[in-house]
Parts: C-alpha cells; sequence; structure tokens
C-alpha cells in the first residue's frame, strides 16, 4: 500500500509539474515551486514537500503598491529564500511580514526562519506560538488571541480562529477588498476525498468550526485550500462533509 501511494504521489506530481509549465498563468518561481496570480492583487504560490512524497502545498501572497503580505511558508529555508528572491526580483516588492496558520512544519512554518533572518515580521494565533515553541520549530514573533486585523497600505487582512479541526490552532486568511480567503488546512479541496494527515485533527471540532468560517465568509469569490486545487463555497461544504462523515 505505502509503494502504490508513493508511486500514486508522483505521478501527481510529475503531472502536476507538466500541467504548471504549460498552463499561461503558472510563474515558475523556482524548481519545485510555482505561483499562479488569482486576481490583480493575490497569487497563490505552491511548493513540494521533499519529506511528504513532494506532496503540492499552497501558500498566499497579497499585494498592495509594492508591499506584500506572505501567508505561511515553505517547508525549508532554503525554499524560502527563493520564494523571497522571487518576491523581491520578479515582482519588485517589499514584504511587510508574513502570517502563519498553524504550527505545522512541512508546510506551514519550517521556512520561517529565513523570514526571520531577513528581519521580516512574523504574526500567528498565541497557540501556534505555544506549540511552536514547546515543540522547538521556528517561533512567530507577534501574537494574537482571537483575531487579528492587518493594514497593507490601506488594504485590511483579517487573521481569525474559528476553532479546532485540522489542528487545534489553524486559523483562517480574509482578503475583504478582494473576496479571496486563504482556509490552510482547515480546509480540504474539492479534489481531497477524505481529511488527510490525521495526527492533530479534532474531528468532533471541524465541521463546526468550518460552518462557522462558511457563515462569516461563505460570499468569498476565491477560496485556497492548504492542498491542491482553489474553488468557491464549495469547498466548505465539502469539508464539512467529509468531517461529519469521518470514521476512525
Amino acid at each position: 500500500m505505502k509503494n502504490a501511494a508513493l508511486i500514486i504521489s508522483i505521478l501527481f506530481c510529475l503531472s502536476f509539474n507538466l500541467f504548471a509549465q504549460n498552463r499561461p498563468d503558472t510563474i515558475q518561481i523556482a524548481k519545485n515551486m510555482y505561483a499562479v496570480k488569482l486576481t490583480d492583487n493575490v497569487y497563490e504560490y505552491t511548493f513540494f514537500m521533499p519529506e511528504i512524497d513532494n506532496y503540492p502545498a499552497n501558500g498566499m501572497l497579497y499585494i498592495s503598491d509594492g508591499k506584500v503580505l506572505v501567508i505561511d511558508t515553505p517547508g525549508h529555508d532554503s525554499t524560502s529564500y527563493k520564494l523571497i528572491d522571487w518576491i523581491t526580483g520578479y515582482l519588485k516588492a517589499e514584504i511587510e511580514g508574513v502570517v502563519i496558520t498553524h504550527w505545522h512544519k512541512a508546510d506551514r512554518i519550517g521556512g520561517l526562519n529565513a523570514f526571520h533572518e531577513k528581519g521580516i515580521k512574523s504574526y500567528a494565533l498565541d497557540l501556534t506560538i505555544s506549540i511552536a515553541a514547546d515543540k522547538k520549530l521556528p517561533v512567530p514573533q507577534i501574537g494574537f488571541k482571537d483575531s487579528l486585523e492587518l493594514n497593507l497600505n490601506g488594504k485590511k487582512v483579517i487573521c481569525k480562529y474559528f476553532g479546532a479541526g485540522h489542528t487545534a490552532d489553524n486559523i483562517v486568511v480574509w482578503l475583504p477588498e478582494e473576496n479571496v480567503l486563504f482556509g490552510g488546512c482547515l480546509i480540504k479541496s474539492l479534489a481531497t476525498a477524505d481529511l488527510g494527515n490525521l495526527k492533530d485533527i479534532n474531528v468532533t471540532a471541524w465541521p463546526n468550526t468550518v460552518q462557522k468560517v462558511m457563515d462569516e465568509y461563505g460570499s468569498a469569490k476565491i477560496i485556497i485550500p492548504g492542498h491542491l486545487d482553489y474553488g468557491d463555497k464549495q469547498l466548505l461544504t465539502h469539508t464539512i462533509e467529509l468531517a461529519r462523515s469521518f470514521k476512525k
């Protein structure tokens, strides 16, 4: 079963690479990292996690008048440096800060020290900071209890905690002027048939947490999950259904 899963993962990554290289709206950042422009001011970036069979993970970039806010980091500092160079070189923008949406190293927090070394501020839920420190992971600098509103050159960025799900600390990031929601690993792509990494889940809370997200941000035009394809409100209902039907 393990070998079959590895073969499927390799085939997926090969097909994704071919797809990404042939899409006119896809920009190659590095060998295993791509960006797609979703609006005039929002990019989804996708990188591959070497420690998890090169499975793809998504982050987000929000741009306003030459300033950028990064949502989540690649899993390694070496990959983060490439992302930073692409932002400052290709986008010709200055990175104002980084928001971490939960504590998992491979796809969210692992490349954070590269940003810190560049003097870039980082933000996360207090609980994320506590877990990261306890697990000796890179530790975000600025914490918040339930929600945080950032100002990126006059544009609002709302970071909000609705409850546990994929992890105890997963948050979402809302861009009201773009009508874009970054759901991170709390939200599953329509291409996903299960809940993925089960190690740290709270399956009892998960559907209720996503329902709260839907009640507040269900009108989002674009929703970016932690992995695979972005979509719209259907991702929220899909995630709720997956969590409700989950059986250990």
